[in-house]
């Protein structure tokens, strides 16, 4: 478990849409020419031929789902296709692109808790997209080539939807289907705004066992990587990662360019999947038609903020869970008791410069321990000994404690990893 954020973000707020003096218009003269016409003429190869012809399975009844098929490049293509809980004569759509190999599609789009619901919580039209050679579509994999030009076909297919406002269009993805997002955002204008979450400046960094054309080949390589065409990109594009996750490809991407219309965030604390459900809730709260214009605003301060208190609920429930394992166990959860807390941290440093810290505190630090050999990323641990002041009954006052002493996890990158009792 990670503590919760401690926040001294320096929040850089951003308008959505619009920024006051800004007209993306005048702004986009300057920019290079689209992905689209920078492949213009070129024939892609591919070194290997990759398909899958599992079709998505059929939604259960009642569950607002519905399985479609839409023209593509090269024949129909499938897809789910998911009504907002409270349908309007017309609303906003968002198309979401699921990571994996290849993106898209998504068999969890009726489960619990899915990347739609959200939206259609907000009331959005969802569209979970496929791409070629996947799922009986015609074609075969291309990794990141041909699968742009379905991402348009899906975006035609849901602006011909009676229920969809045209204009409000947006495109979202995670992990592979981020940075398909950010190629598809580079190579069009339609689409309101785009979200990329966790991706990578550059396919071929997936292995060569992941994609299907030769990363050896620079021409390949090029056509494909977002980080040679986002000064293309014309409409507001967001880059976000968890600290934890791909975030040097992050920071890659956001040093590697000038273009206005390009934002990059990360979240503190959070790994690649793990500010995946807070940070989809607050841009569907950003993007809902509800929303009055003046508050469709993103700043990192918000994203950090949604994650944090996502994950303190999540910590909590673990420490209650805690505590009902020691009471089952036949400790007195009524009394007072000492208890350690564990972190973890990639660098030493981080743990010395805490432990310093906490020499004159309550607390008493134990030793900094060395990394196992076989962890990955290597992680050093360090414990630390506190009274809790009041019975362990109460969640609340355990994770008070925790946060009382690692206030230093965004300047030291240190990670909190839950509790015991001392013995």
């Amino acid at each position: 478990m990670k503590r919760t954020l401690a926040l001294f973000l320096l929040t850089v707020v951003i308008g959505l849409f619009t920024r006051p003096g800004f007209s993306q218009e005048s702004a986009a003269t300057t920019m290079d020419e689209s992905l689209l016409v920078t492949r213009k003429g070129h024939v892609t190869t591919l070194v290997k031929q990759v398909r899958s012809d599992k079709p998505l399975q059929r939604p259960p009844v009642d569950s607002g789902v519905t399985l479609v098929q839409y023209p593509g490049p090269l024949g129909q293509l499938t897809g789910y296709l998911v009504e907002p809980r409270e349908p309007k004569p017309t609303q906003p759509a968002i198309i979401w692109i699921n990571g994996g190999f290849p993106p898209g599609g998504g068999s969890e789009v009726w489960e619990e808790w899915a990347p739609a619901n959200p939206f259609r919580d907000a009331g959005l039209v969802v569209l979970y997209p496929t791409v070629r050679g996947d799922c009986g579509n015609a074609g075969v994999q291309e990794s990141f080539y041909g699968e742009v030009d379905d991402i348009l076909a899906a975006a035609d297919y849901v602006s011909s939807l009676d229920s969809v406002d045209p204009k409000q269009i947006y495109l979202a993805g995670h992990s592979t289907g981020g940075t398909l997002a950010l190629l598809v955002s580079a190579a069009t204008d339609r689409f309101r705004a785009v979200f990329a979450l966790g991706p990578v400046s550059d396919p071929a960094r997936y292995g060569a066992n992941a994609i299907t054309y030769d990363p050896d080949d620079a021409v390949e390589r090029k056509l494909r990587a977002p980080i040679e065409c986002l000064s293309a990109i014309r409409k507001p594009t967001f880059i976000i990662e968890g600290y934890e996750g791909n975030n040097s490809e992050r920071v890659r991407l956001e040093m590697a360019t000038k273009n206005a219309l390009v934002f990059s965030f990360g979240i503190f604390w959070a790994d690649h999947f793990e500010a995946i459900h807070s940070t989809l809730d607050l841009i569907a709260e950003k993007i809902s038609p509800e929303t009055p214009d003046d508050q469709r605003r993103l700043s990192a301060k918000e994203l950090n903020d949604a994650y944090s208190q996502d994950f303190r609920e999540l910590r909590l429930a673990q420490h209650r869970r805690k505590i009902a394992e020691l009471s089952e166990r036949g400790i007195d959860v009524e009394q007072t008791h000492r208890v350690v807390h564990r972190v973890h941290c990639r660098r030493r440093l981080g743990l010395e410069t805490l432990r310093r810290r906490l020499q004159n505190s309550d607390c008493q630090p134990g030793e900094i321990l060395e990394p196992d050999a076989n962890a990955s990323p290597p992680r050093f641990h360090f414990q630390m000994s506190y009274e809790i002041n009041g019975p362990i009954v109460d969640a609340e006052t355990i994770d008070e404690s925790a946060a009382s002493f690692t206030p230093f996890g965004p300047a030291g990158n240190i990670m909190y990893d839950g509790w015991e009792l001392a013995k």
